[in-house]
C-alpha cells in the first residue's frame, strides 16, 4: 500500500481584543508595552488549505469489452471489429 505525501496549511486570525505576542522578541522587549491587534471582526477565523493524494491497488479487477458491428459482408464486419478492438486495446 503506497501513500503519497499530503500538505495542510492552517492560519488562525486573531480577534479584535487579542494582544500581539512574539515569542522571539520577548527577551529583547521586556519593558515595552504589547499592542493590541486591530481587526474588523470579533469572531475567530480558521483558514485551511491543503491537497492530498492516496491510492490503493485493486484487489481484483474485471474489464469486459464488447464490440458490435453490422455490414453486408462477413469479411467487412470482421475487419471493422478487429480494427475497433485494436484501437480500444491501444488506449
Amino acid at each position: 500500500m503506497a501513500h503519497s505525501p499530503s500538505r495542510v496549511f492552517a492560519t488562525v486570525s486573531p480577534t479584535a481584543g487579542d494582544v500581539y505576542r512574539d515569542e522571539n522578541e520577548l527577551a529583547f522587549n521586556r519593558g515595552r508595552k504589547q499592542t493590541p491587534l486591530h481587526t474588523q471582526s470579533s469572531a475567530r477565523v480558521v483558514q485551511m488549505t491543503g491537497c492530498a493524494e492516496l491510492s490503493y491497488p485493486p484487489d481484483r479487477a474485471t474489464v469486459t469489452i464488447s464490440v458490435k458491428n453490422s455490414k453486408e459482408n462477413v469479411n467487412d464486419v470482421t475487419n471493422s471489429v478487429t480494427r475497433r478492438l485494436e484501437y480500444i486495446l491501444q488506449t
